[in-house]
């Protein structure tokens, strides 16, 4: 009888450390696939120009260069994107007098004609929509007035749409995060060995 109690409770104990394994596993390979996507990200976040767009795992991203867009963008604030086509353009919304309400979006300026904003991508409110003639007229939430190279902005030249954003600070709190998890990780293998060689 005490050999089959002991069997048993061999057992038990066999079962719910075979479970908590399977847990810890789970576990261990979902944060290594998280940090291994934060670990990119921040990269790309160090890296990254200011106000040009990078593409990754499907993503568009750019971090914002000026307080043009106070206060709903900061500089340093990383803004997430959809790509644009000329029909999507037709549809962009724009704001109502008073009102902060239109569509936010990522367009380039004509480097023909003002050469120091060449290779620069904007990102501005939608105030104005000429469906007829397929342009966009644009302005800084922070800005007084419509500047000129934003006047007139033939749809060829807008790129993306604005979907959301992360502010500057969440950045910070990822890095402390990734160092936390890599401690873990150290502390948890340690761990998984000295119960392997019991």
């Amino acid at each position: 009888m005490g050999h089959n109690g002991d069997f048993i409770m061999g057992f038990i104990k066999y079962k719910r450390y075979f479970r908590l394994s399977i847990i810890r596993n789970i576990i261990y390979y979902f944060f290594n696939l998280f940090l291994f996507f934060l670990v990119i990200f921040l990269l790309c976040n160090l890296i990254l120009d200011k106000e040009n767009t990078t593409k990754i795992f499907r993503f568009n991203f750019s971090r914002v260069s000026s307080d043009s867009m106070l206060p709903k963008m900061r500089v340093d604030d990383i803004v997430f994107f959809t790509l644009l086509d000329e029909d999507k353009c037709k549809l962009l919304k724009t704001s109502n007098p008073g009102k902060l309400d239109g569509d936010i979006i990522i367009f380039k300026a004509d480097s023909s004609e003002f050469a120091y904003l060449k290779d620069s991508f904007i990102i501005h409110r939608v105030v104005f929509n000429n469906t007829q003639e397929k342009y966009v007229t644009t302005k800084g939430d922070n800005n007084s007035f419509v500047q000129k190279f934003e006047e007139k902005i033939p749809y060829h030249n807008v790129f993306y749409k604005y979907s959301f954003k992360i502010p500057y600070e969440i950045t910070y709190i990822l890095i402390w995060s990734m160092i936390l998890l890599l401690f873990y990780f150290i502390i948890f293998d340690e761990s998984s060995s000295n119960d392997n060689l019991v």
